[in-house]
């Protein structure tokens, strides 16, 4: 299976799928472009918001990611499995439509050039 292929099946760390070296500069293009808006997560509505994703999804980082994406975007870009396959769940779907009608969770793969 190649490197990409794993990427698609899952993007963690700890499994050897991601590396550290790419983590930590995704971050660091992400906090240092100063066309990247900075959202505080301690936020109320993004708080409640990702509450209630916490029973779509184990990661409680990740409800707040997908939270503040939902609160304040179009569309979000991951290349995590779970997240992606919140878009075929009917309580994800109701929950966005609540928020945010027209937001939409893209995988990775789909976006040119990555």
């Amino acid at each position: 299976m190649s490197y990409p292929q794993k990427l698609q099946n899952s993007a963690r760390v700890q499994d050897g799928l991601l590396t550290s070296e790419r983590v930590t500069l995704g971050i660091r293009s992400l906090l240092h472009d100063e066309n990247i808006k900075k959202i505080p997560s301690y936020n109320s509505q993004i708080l409640l918001s990702a509450l209630s994703l916490r029973f779509l999804m184990k990661d409680f980082i990740d409800c707040i990611i997908l939270s503040t994406a939902l609160n304040n975007a179009d569309t979000f870009v991951t290349e995590d499995q779970v997240i992606n396959g919140l878009n075929k769940n009917a309580k994800f779907l109701e929950h966005r439509a609540s928020i945010n009608p027209k937001f939409e969770i893209k995988p990775a793969r789909e976006i040119q050039g990555l």
